[in-house]
């Protein structure tokens, strides 16, 4: 999405140096995100690591507020679109006027996706969508 500004929320640590690194240069968007990651607490970059997963509808409003303050960028409420392949993830996203989908649909271990979202399902739909 070239024309997006985009953010990254994640529970677990967003894996090692290399992992980060290749997450960093494919988030290229509109406007190039930090190289610095941020916890969930004060957000102070786009890139959100250690954010609980009932947690992460908040994260995700930390990194819209960090885009107004740092880049002066208003970012609609529902021009917010968050993907995640956890059941259940979505939940908090619709109080915040935010859309969500839920992602790996067709490959799935119980709660959670095996291999990741497939290209159809990044799709900027309005609403919350989950794979059942």
């Amino acid at each position: 999405c070239g024309d997006c500004y985009l953010g990254l929320v994640s529970a677990g640590a967003g894996g090692g140096p290399a992992e980060k690194l290749v997450l960093e240069n494919h988030l290229r968007g509109a406007s190039t995100a930090p190289t610095w990651w941020s916890g969930p607490g004060v957000v102070i970059s786009p890139l959100v690591t250690g954010c609980s997963n009932p947690e992460k509808a908040l994260c995700a409003s930390g990194i819209v507020a960090w885009y107004r303050m740092n880049r002066h960028v208003d970012i609609h409420p529902s021009e917010v679109f968050f993907f995640d392949d956890l059941t259940g993830n979505t939940a908090g996203f619709a109080a915040l006027g935010y859309n969500a989908r839920q992602v790996s649909c067709a490959s799935r271990d119980g709660e959670v996706g095996l291999c990741g979202a497939t290209p159809g399902e990044i799709v900027r739909e309005q609403g919350i969508k989950n794979c059942w």
